[in-house]
């Protein structure tokens, strides 16, 4: 299991541009407040609030606008980090 997540971890951080090249790993494991995450559709997510080990409210829009989306906090699996605040 942890190749698998080491593997994720340097494809997400060989395809960063910018900003996003020193973020540390525990931003690109789990949902931060601020960020916003592209889905494998390309649908983006900006993180309003999260509970540790519990659940992350999400809201639809790169600005947070749209419609709200709970998810579990860590469940980043298949989605990118667009941005982080």
């Amino acid at each position: 299991m942890s190749d698998k997540l080491e593997n994720a971890t340097t494809s997400a951080q060989s395809e960063c541009n910018g900003l996003l090249c020193n973020i540390s790993e525990e931003r690109l494991n789990s949902f931060h407040p601020g960020q916003v995450w592209m889905t494998p559709r390309g649908f983006l997510y900006k993180v309003i609030s999260v509970q540790r080990g519990y659940a992350a409210v999400l809201r639809s829009g790169a600005d947070g606008s749209g419609r709200k989306k709970k998810r579990d906090w860590d469940a980043v699996i298949n989605w990118r980090l667009y941005s982080d605040t």
